[in-house]
């Protein structure tokens, strides 16, 4: 759970931008926007929380109730939104209980003029460990996020950022987060509470309309109740450089020089290590008839060492749809060159939407391990006629080491299919069926097949 000094400081930020925001209220007599999202879904489920061997069939209902309020004004914003689900019925094992589930809280707070800007915010999460599928989310990189488990996942943090002269040839950028996860009720050792605090200092030198240069000075720590202990901090010092070498070829470049202190404890023994090294990247997009075309160099550096990767892209416009897809090769310190891309489509019909994804990338963990990661999506929706149309879409992940004593290697992947059917005073009605699949390293492979029956019902209200 968060300490006392950590609550009380996101207890102030909270109550400090609602005050802000009271006063704004008054002054610009802006009206307040709230919308509500309720409603009840029945599920059958014959291995909810994705055990080996299941546990049995499940048959429950879960309740979700929701809000958001949010209010404009000339030259700020406020939004705050909370949500949660309750489920009541009959989960077989220990993996998922009912009860409360998937709690979501969180505040945001913008205010600017004609030349600077403020940005605040705070949020709170929390889910079952088996239910947690983030990979899909590209600002979410963890390997743990496939690995199914018993428990609780918490994640909550803060951020703000200010900028100065945005407008001005000379401009200051101030930020600073935070961000914690915390497990509960877990058994794998790989699920373990981590800590990320950072700032930076960015400089914003307009030289011209067409070329801009940064300097940049950052902050890092990042702590984990992993075996080793860890506790590492990073600071980077660096410059950058974006223009236009004509209408047509434009390019973005960055050095910086990295410093990271790690404390393990390895052998029983607590120990510090200090890495120096360079990260920097070139990218050159060039606008073509249509879409654009791109090459980026870059090389990362990392307790690991150094990753350099060349990426070549390609981006259409298609008389109904998009296409872009980048080729390239990554290659880590003693490694051999390893092949990453990207594959996106979508196709627009007058009665349907297609879109499908494919990626391959290799990244560092905050937890010093290197891995491979591959995401994989489908979707397709056809609109029967004005009130009913048929959802299809297809997710898939995996994990895997590139040092498999170190990473749990997992796949995840989901299926769903529904009919939704819009009915009288903005109520929805939809039914299907999900099957989903997980495997790992440490665990056997686990399926579930459901059917499900909602109905659901969205509304504004302006006081």
């Amino acid at each position: 759970m968060p300490n006392l000094k950590q609550s009380s400081a996101t207890l102030g930020l909270v109550c400090g931008l609602l005050v802000v925001s009271g006063v704004a209220r008054a002054q610009d007599a802006e009206p307040i926007i709230l919308s509500f999202n309720l409603g009840s879904k029945l599920r059958v489920d014959d291995n909810f929380g994705l055990d080996s061997p299941s546990a049995g069939t499940a048959t429950f209902l879960t309740h979700h109730l929701g809000f958001d309020l949010s209010t404009r004004s000339q030259n700020q914003t406020l939004d705050f939104g909370a949500s949660a689900d309750f489920r009541q019925g009959n989960i077989p094992g220990n993996t998922v209980s009912t009860g409360s589930d998937n709690e979501h809280i969180y505040l945001d707070y913008t205010r600017e003029n004609a030349n600077n800007r403020l940005a605040a915010g705070a949020f709170y999460k929390s889910s079952d460990v088996s239910s947690t599928f983030l990979l899909a989310n590209p600002d979410l990189p963890f390997s743990s996020d496939l690995i199914v488990d018993r428990g609780t996942l918490g994640t909550y943090g803060s951020d703000v950022s200010l900028d100065l002269g945005t407008n001005a040839p000379f401009g200051v950028t101030l930020r600073g987060g935070y961000t914690k996860r915390e497990y509960q009720n877990t058994t794998n050792a790989s699920l373990f509470d981590s800590d990320n605090s950072s700032l930076s200092a960015t400089g914003n030198l307009r030289f011209s309309a067409t070329l801009t240069g940064t300097i940049e000075a950052g902050w890092n720590r990042y702590t984990a109740q992993d075996v080793e202990q860890t506790d590492r901090e990073t600071t980077r010092f660096g410059i950058g450089l974006q223009g236009e070498i004509n209408p047509i070829l434009s390019f973005v470049t960055s050095i910086s020089h990295n410093q990271i202190n790690t404390d393990e404890t390895v052998g029983g023994l607590r120990g510090s290590t200090k890495d120096n090294g360079w990260s920097g990247s070139f990218e050159l997009t060039r606008q073509m008839q249509n879409g654009t075309a791109t090459v980026d160099l870059s090389n990362s550096f990392s307790t690991n060492g150094n990753r350099v990767s060349l990426v070549f892209g390609r981006s259409l416009e298609l008389p109904r749809g998009a296409l872009s897809a980048t080729l390239g090769a990554s290659k880590g310190d003693g490694g051999t060159p390893n092949a990453i891309g990207s594959l996106e489509y979508s196709l627009e019909t007058a009665t349907s939407v297609f879109t499908a994804s494919l990626s391959r990338s290799f990244q560092t963990s905050s937890d010093d391990d290197e891995y491979e990661r591959t995401k994989a999506a489908v979707g397709y929706k056809y609109q029967i006629n004005s009130v009913a149309g048929l959802n299809l879409s297809l997710d898939y992940a995996q994990i895997e080491g590139l040092d498999a004593t170190t990473v749990t290697g997992a796949t995840r992947s989901n299926l769903r299919i529904s009919y939704d059917r819009e009915l009288p005073a903005d109520w929805v009605l939809s039914g299907g069926y999900e099957a989903r699949y997980a495997d790992s390293d440490t665990t056997n492979s686990a399926r579930s097949n459901a059917v499900f029956l909602s109905l659901d019902k969205s509304f504004k209200y302006k006081p």
